[in-house]
Formats: C-alpha cells, structure tokens, sequence
C-alpha cells in the first residue's frame, strides 16, 4: 500500500507577492491565496488588509452602485456588504423605488410651490457645504 506524502503549504516567497500584487489588487485571487499573500506581507511590512465596508461608506457608495459606476473590486466589497448587512439591502430598495418614482416626475408635475421649495432646499444645501466643506 503506498503511502501518500504530506506536503505542507509553502508560504509565499517575495518573488511569488511581486508577482500577485496586482491580481490582488484587482480582487482577482482565491480566497487560499489572498490569505497566504496577506500572511506575507504580514510578515514583511506589516500589512493590515483591506477591511469590509461598514454602513456609512455603503450608504455613500449607493448612487454609484444604482448607476453602474463603481470600479468591479468596489462593487464586490459592496455586495459582500449588502449580503451580510441587515439594513443596507433595505436602504438600497428604497433608493431604487425614489429613483423609479423621481424618474417619472417631469418639471410640469411640479406646482409653483414645490418648485420653490425644491429651489429653497438646493440653496440651503449648496449654502451649508459652501461654509462647512467636508
């Protein structure tokens, strides 16, 4: 009966994460070897890998989501957010449905009141950013 060797996962040499950087940075790695490209530069730079998005920076990504314009390695961390957040799915629906909505509102659907309202509000707004810039 012949015997199967054990063979241990070798770590990652430098000249093998040289060669990775960029699949890594375009999310384009397995799990397997993100974590053993991640233990490398561990080791060596003392990497913190990129962290999962959290709620807020969802919430500022969701137009971007809605019009397709997140670059592909953003969009995935977006939905592993959304797939795992008890609230962010909830939140992106009710952009959908305000886009779905405010889409079909032409300016003739507005009465004079509204517009100025609408005015009133963009002027605030536009006001507010102008003395405190983020």
């Amino acid at each position: 009966m012949s015997r199967l060797r054990f063979r241990p996962r070798r770590d990652i040499v430098c000249r093998e994460a040289v060669e990775l950087v960029t699949d890594y940075l375009e999310d384009a790695l397995s799990q397997a070897q993100r974590r053993r490209f991640e233990a490398h530069l561990a080791s060596r730079l003392r990497f913190r890998p990129r962290r999962d998005i959290v709620c807020r920076e969802a919430v500022e990504l969701v137009t971007d989501y809605l019009e397709d314009a997140l670059a592909q390695a953003q969009r995935r961390r977006f939905e592993a957010h959304l797939a795992h957040c008890p609230d962010c799915p909830e939140y992106l629906a009710q952009m959908r449905a305000i886009v779905a909505l405010a889409g079909r509102v032409t300016p003739d659907d507005l009465t004079p009141r509204m517009r100025e309202e609408f005015i009133s509000l963009y002027r605030r707004c536009r006001d507010d950013e102008e003395r405190d810039p983020v």
